[in-house]
């Protein structure tokens, strides 16, 4: 839904030259001349247009957006002729035109306008924004009909740039410069002022690095600007993402050495962070290490010295100072870190194993502890330390860059799994290559034992397994469907919840002596289980099977019955007259004193396919598809005068707030006992025909069929599981699995 439009541009036509191509396609390209239209759109993509109808904004099959409206909405215009969108009264009229030229004084005015919406920091400014601006400087003339806004900003001296314009001459890899920058502060979560110390510390790395002295000359003022300013744990850490977003991190550690070459900073942080940091990223762990140490001990609570700090502790295996670290960060409010610390602190307890050198390893492994686990001394056995490994593996992809990826996975998963985030991480890791980057920058800091552990499950694909057997609070017996293996798995929390039979894709792994799973378990449904196979199969990366699991999660596509998608339709008009009830009875049904509906009859029942109602001076129409929508428009455009259109708004049923949604049928009371022996017939009727119904999971056999053919029982016995996993509450009527089993000749499980 849209306010009204601004008036400024009420009247004001913007114009377009046609190509052949959008002539025949009935699309125009959203091109910047089409830009000033964005006051119009509504929350649905779409601009009213004054013929009835809405013209949408879409893609067109390079991917370029485009702005399509219905049949026949561009008239008689034609290749290389120049169409007009009209603005008034918040709608569009699309009409022919003539020769234009641009406005008097539309230069000197742009200029004006420019420079007072940018600030005078001379940075280019949104496109639409300035023509609004300078149409609105025109108000009480004549209604302006503007060349394309391309032409007439170019023969105003600027240059358009995707929806951004500035003066011809514009630095635009300044501006995206500071927009990176921007958008870095942002994503931070850093306040307008730190934002705004952000971008020039950023432009003057920026220029740092490409001068030849290097700003050798610089006063110590300066330095020591700067050294505050990479001493705020929000800014400094953002900086660093600017840099890694250029590419520049190799010159982190001539900046690093450039504000630290003075002694009058006055013990400030930042420059020798920064120098740990560079070092980092360099691969020298050493001095790393040993600077974000020298930070804390001057200053203790420096959050982005303590971070690093602790991840180099986790990494090495010193449980107990990275727990100190983390529990210390906890407190100054991260509560991240306090996550990790709850993971790390049975790791912390641990004592050291009493094992003599020459006796059998008590990691099993069948080794004498010498040959196998003595690298580790100090450390709980390898197996114990999934958990913690797993942790530095969440840890390295949090911090390398790949949030954005990460963020974008669990878009696309949409389970609602607290779940999602380990298996977002594990799908990055180990499909899209991140394990190998964190073996290159990680593993010369882990234990012998965890590198080459971790090396091993690089090597193990994700798949799906069905549960054959459950050692309740210890482990798992799994069959990979893909292979027909069986593994044992040690895993307590999943082994209380889950059932022999069900269905689990999985990362499992091994663990040193046995296998574990890693990276979170998501149950599959029948629906899911072979897209997921085949995006697995297709080695794509994550995304083939980030979507498949979305696809089986996300809610079911809901049609009218003309098979049209369920989109939940308004359009809010201002009357003119109140003779719109009695308008409004000749075309609708009335329902109310106030509301009326629009239905059509299928086999002897009345269905509603759109309403109308008067809100004091305003007449709101609402359908649930589309083409109902548009249809009721025009039919109550023509039967009531004098309608102005104040807004309209469209929503796909999977966008609609929950709360919109007809609430769920409440469960029903206790049936009486003659009531209850009718439904349990009933019941037991729609069981016989249901075995012999064919059934689309079954691959459209029957279910007695599929019991009789070999290919097809499996498939059979994994619906029936399924239909036990999903019971409704008690006293539904439903189907009694026991009894299927026994008409098919299955074992009952």
């Amino acid at each position: 839904m849209v306010a009204d439009a601004p008036s400024l541009a009420d009247g004001t036509t913007f114009t377009h030259e046609l190509t052949a191509a959008e002539v025949a396609g009935g699309r125009v390209a959203y091109s910047p001349d089409l830009l000033a239209l964005d006051a119009l759109i509504d929350g649905g993509g779409c601009v009213p247009l004054a013929g009835g109808g809405l013209a949408r904004f879409d893609e067109d099959e390079e991917g370029h957006e485009v702005l399509a409206g219905p049949a026949g909405w561009l008239g008689s215009c034609g290749d290389g002729q120049l169409v007009g969108f009209r603005v008034a009264g918040g709608e569009v009229s699309v009409v022919p035109v003539g020769a234009t030229s641009a406005p008097r004084d539309f230069a000197g005015r742009a200029r004006q306008e420019f420079d007072r919406l940018n600030e005078g920091d001379r940075m280019p400014v949104p496109v639409d924004e300035l023509i609004e601006a300078v149409v609105a400087t025109y108000a009480g003339r004549s209604p302006l009909v503007l060349p394309p806004v391309g032409s007439l900003l170019a023969g105003a001296g600027f240059e358009v740039r995707g929806d951004q314009t500035g003066p011809v001459g514009t630095d635009w890899e300044a501006f995206d410069r500071v927009r990176a920058a921007a958008a870095v502060a942002v994503l931070n979560g850093l306040d307008p002022g730190q934002g705004h110390t952000l971008v020039l510390l950023a432009e003057f790395f920026h220029h740092f690095i490409q001068s030849e002295d290097g700003f050798e000359e610089a006063d110590d003022g300066v330095r020591d600007e700067l050294a505050v300013v990479l001493s705020d744990p929000d800014v400094g850490p953002a900086f660093v993402d600017v840099a890694l977003l250029s590419g520049n991190d190799p010159e982190l550690a001539r900046f690093a050495g450039f504000v630290g070459s003075t002694a009058r900073r006055g013990g400030r942080p930042g420059p020798t962070w920064l120098a740990a940091v560079a070092a980092q990223y360099a691969g020298d762990h050493g001095r790393a290490d040993a600077l974000f140490r020298k930070v804390l001990e001057s200053h203790p609570d420096h959050a982005p010295s303590l971070e690093d700090a602790a991840w180099y502790a986790s990494d090495r295996g010193d449980a107990r100072r990275a727990l100190d670290l983390l529990e210390r960060l906890a407190r100054l409010g991260d509560d991240e870190a306090g996550e990790r610390a709850d993971v790390l602190r049975p790791y912390a307890q641990r004592r050291r194993l009493v094992v003599g050198r020459n006796d059998p390893c008590p990691c099993r492994s069948g080794k004498k502890y010498k040959l196998c686990c003595l690298g580790a001394i100090g450390l709980p056995l390898l197996p114990d330390r999934v958990r913690w490994i797993w942790l530095k593996l969440e840890w390295f992809v949090s911090r390398c860059g790949r949030d954005g990826e990460i963020a974008e996975l669990l878009d696309e998963l949409g389970t609602g799994s607290p779940g999602d985030e380990p298996l977002a991480a594990s799908l990055v890791l180990f499909l899209d290559g991140a394990v190998a980057d964190f073996l290159a920058a990680r593993g010369p800091l882990l234990p012998d034992d965890e590198r080459n552990l971790v090396a091993q499950w690089a090597l193990v694909d994700r798949s799906v397994f069905e549960v054959v057997k459950v050692n309740r609070g210890v482990g798992l017996l799994l069959r990979d469907i893909r292979t027909g293996d069986t593994i044992e798995v040690r895993e307590r929390l999943g082994s209380s919840q889950a059932l022999a039979g069900d269905l689990v894709c999985a990362h499992v792994v091994p663990d040193g002596v046995g296998h574990q799973i890693v990276g979170g378990a998501l149950t599959v449904s029948l629906r899911l289980r072979d897209p997921l196979l085949a995006a697995l199969d297709e080695e794509a990366g994550s995304g083939p099977v980030a979507a498949a699991i979305g696809a089986a999660y996300a809610l079911p596509e809901v049609l009218t019955m003309e098979g049209e998608p369920v989109v939940l339709c308004e359009a809010r008009y201002r009357l003119a007259e109140p003779a719109a009830a009695q308008a409004l009875d000749t075309v609708l049904d009335r329902d109310g004193d106030e509301t009326w509906s629009e239905s059509t009859g299928v086999e002897g029942q009345a269905w509603v396919r759109g309403a109308a109602s008067v809100e004091g001076e305003e007449l709101v129409v609402s359908a649930n598809s589309q083409a109902r929508f548009e249809r009721l428009c025009r039919v109550v455009e023509h039967a009531v005068p004098g309608l102005t259109l104040i807004a309209t708004g469209a929503t796909p049923w999977r966008e609609v707030d929950a709360s919109r949604r007809p609430p769920p049928i409440p469960p029903a009371g206790p049936l009486p006992p003659e009531a209850a022996d009718a439904l349990a017939a009933f019941v037991r009727a729609q069981e016989d025909r249901w075995v012999d119904e064919h059934v689309p999971a079954l691959g459209g056999l029957t279910p007695r069929q599929a019991a009789a053919d070999p290919t097809w029982r499996e498939q059979l016995v994994a619906l029936l599981h399924e239909f036990d996993r999903h019971q409704p509450p008690p006293g539904a009527a439903t189907f009694d699995t026991g009894r299927l089993r026994a008409k098919l000749g299955l074992t009952s499980r």
